[in-house]
């Protein structure tokens, strides 16, 4: 299945959520429904798997929701007290999203590893599997074995900023485009 016919079956459900919600009449965030279906369209094409936040919820969602939520106070307060906790919170729930992050880049590393996958293709890989791909050619070539504490951390580097940076906007604008 192609990448953009998995991106499509995330619009598809987003789509499915929103007709379900709207036959309700109950009232809900259009804001957090885009923001969790957005989540799930980046963590697809990142990792190739849905992040499932619309549907069940995502750990790595949570965290950055709460740090965001944390950092938020840090900007609105001159309180240097309460300023002091809303950053210690921010840390706390940075680590929980590298932790959960880290996870997954492991899990995909275990199975690229383990299953042999193909990785000649350009086509149809995650934007993890090509990351991994560069990776595990320099792995061949120099002798080494499974994953380098500074790689793991530039990964989730660049997973974090294709999740965070790309899902408010994105979301934003879709929220945006749906009131007009």
């Amino acid at each position: 299945m192609s990448k953009f016919s998995q991106i499509a079956e995330e619009l598809m459900e987003f789509r499915s959520i929103l007709r379900n919600k709207a036959n309700s009449g109950d009232k809900f965030s259009l804001e957090e429904l885009t923001l969790h279906s957005t989540f799930d369209v980046i963590g697809k094409a990142t990792f190739g798997v849905s992040l499932n936040a619309k549907t069940k919820g995502s750990a790595a969602l949570e965290h950055w929701e709460a740090m965001s939520r944390a950092f938020a106070t840090t900007r609105e307060s001159y309180n240097f007290i309460r300023n002091f906790f809303a950053k210690r919170v921010v840390q706390a729930e940075a680590k929980k999203l590298d932790a959960v992050l880290a996870a997954m880049v492991k899990k995909r590393f275990d199975v690229l590893v383990h299953e042999k996958t193909n990785l000649s293709n350009r086509k149809g890989l995650s934007i993890m599997d090509l990351i991994l791909r560069d990776y595990m050619e320099d792995l061949r070539r120099t002798g080494k074995e499974g994953l380098d504490p500074s790689f793991l951390e530039t990964a989730i580097t660049q997973v974090k900023t294709l999740l965070i940076a790309g899902t408010g906007t994105t979301s934003d604008v879709i929220c945006y485009l749906m009131m007009m």
